[in-house]
């Protein structure tokens, strides 16, 4: 008797095998996101009729803290990039702007301020794979 071949494994399959692929990058960011948005209302203003962006503290090209829940807080779209004429506090704005940003977490979220503070200039590589991150998010998120 003949011996069959092996299937051949699909390119969605083969990805999920990769603990650290694009894909479960994909599926750790909208994890993360989810997490940041369950707080419903931007935090500088409490405004939740705009739309809410979930901002990186700690850039998200940097891989160490990109999905750690510390770095994010959820802003509305004016107090996110828009800023500008519109408000004196922008997390992407001008300098100006983003300084007043900086001031406001350091008052009203001073824990989450010295955490951003402590970290961000650490360069090292995340400790963990995109799929035990995103299966750690998804478990805070059922509790």
């Amino acid at each position: 008797m003949a011996k069959r071949k092996p299937k051949k494994k699909s390119k969605l399959q083969k990805k999920k095998e990769s603990q650290s692929s694009k894909y479960w990058k994909q599926k750790a960011d909208d994890a993360w996101k989810a997490e940041i948005h369950k707080v419903g209302q931007c935090e500088v203003c409490g405004r939740s009729d705009h739309q809410l962006h979930a901002h990186h503290l700690i850039s998200r090209t940097n891989l160490r803290y990109r999905h750690d829940l510390s770095n994010g807080i959820l802003l509305c779209s004016v107090h996110h990039t828009l800023g500008g004429y519109m408000e004196d506090i922008c997390a992407e704005g001008d300098m100006r702007q983003v300084d007043n940003f900086k001031s406001w977490m350091e008052e009203n979220r001073p824990g989450q301020y010295q955490w951003w503070q402590e970290h961000k200039e650490d360069k090292r590589k995340p400790e963990k794979t995109y799929q035990a991150i995103y299966e750690e998010l998804n478990a805070g998120g059922e509790g």
